[in-house]
């Protein structure tokens, strides 16, 4: 079930590991920009971050491919700490 993927500080898994994987994180960043459509309709920006992680490309890449099927504008802020990015 998606809920419990989700803790108080995001997704806390293992790269190559469900939902860590090439297939799976496309399909999250998807579902994700298909909850923003659904709350937020149009001219939906988000902005998104990664930490120091060597992971962290591989994990933001996928997840904006997955978000990249809807029609958001995605600002990439690259490396802040999580508190800098949460609303």
């Amino acid at each position: 079930m998606i809920v419990d993927l989700f803790g108080t500080d995001g997704i806390r898994k293992t790269v190559g590991q469900s939902p860590f994987t090439a297939h799976e994180l496309p399909l999250l960043g998807w579902a994700i920009g298909n909850w923003l459509r659904t709350k937020y309709s149009d001219n939906i920006e988000i902005l998104i971050a990664h930490d120091t992680r060597q992971s962290a490309a591989f994990i933001k890449a996928a997840l904006k491919t997955g978000l990249l099927a809807h029609p958001i504008t995605i600002h990439d802020a690259n490396i802040l700490p999580t508190p800098a990015v949460s609303r």
